[in-house]
C-alpha cells in the first residue's frame, strides 16, 4: 500500500503557515521531524510528519517557543520510544498519550516561565524602587537648598 505524500506548498496551506516557516521548523526540530526528499531533492511530507507539524503549529499558537517545543518533543518521543520498547502502550493511543504528556509538560514549562517572569518583575521593581529613592533624595536636597536660600534671604531683609 502506498503512503500519500505532499509537497511543501500543500502542507503549508493545510497547516496555515508559510513554506519558510515549515523549513525553519524542519531545521530547528530536525531531531524529531524528519522530512524525506525525493530523487530530485524535493521535500515530501507524509501524514505522520504533517501530524507532528500540526502539533508544532498548535504549540506555537499557545505561545511556546521552538526551544520549548523541542524540549516537549524530546521528552515525549523519548518516553514514547521507551514505552514502546517495553511493550507498554497508553490507553487511548498515541494522541491521548501525547495530550496527557503535553498537559504535564506544559504545566512544568508554565511554572518555570511564571517563576522566570516573577524574577524579571522583581528585578524591575527593585530598579524602579532605586530610581524612586534617588529622585526622592534629589527632591529633598533641592528643598533643603531652597530653604537655606530662603532663610538667607529672610536674614538679609530683616537686617
Amino acid at each position: 500500500m502506498f503512503e500519500t505524500i505532499y509537497t511543501v506548498s500543500e502542507v503549508a496551506e493545510r497547516i496555515g503557515v508559510s513554506q519558510n516557516t515549515l523549513r525553519n521548523w524542519e531545521r530547528e526540530l530536525s531531531e524529531h521531524i524528519s522530512i524525506e526528499r525525493d530523487d530530485n531533492g524535493v521535500r515530501v511530507y507524509t501524514d505522520e510528519v504533517i501530524a507532528r507539524l500540526q502539533k508544532v503549529a498548535q504549540l506555537r499558537e499557545s505561545g511556546l517557543s521552538l526551544a520549548s517545543i523541542r524540549e516537549v518533543f524530546a521528552a515525549f518521543y523519548t518516553a514514547s520510544e521507551s514505552a514502546a520498547g517495553k511493550g507498554g502502550s497508553s490507553a487511548g493511543g498515541p494522541a491521548m498519550q501525547f495530550a496527557d504528556f503535553f498537559e504535564q509538560r506544559l504545566a512544568d514549562l508554565s511554572h518555570r516561565q511564571v517563576e522566570e517572569l516573577k524574577g524579571y518583575i522583581d528585578q524591575r521593581l527593585h530598579t524602579v524602587s532605586m530610581i524612586q529613592n534617588e529622585i526622592l533624595g534629589e527632591i529633598q536636597e533641592s528643598r533643603r537648598q531652597r530653604h537655606r536660600r530662603h532663610g538667607l534671604l529672610a536674614r538679609l531683609f530683616q537686617a
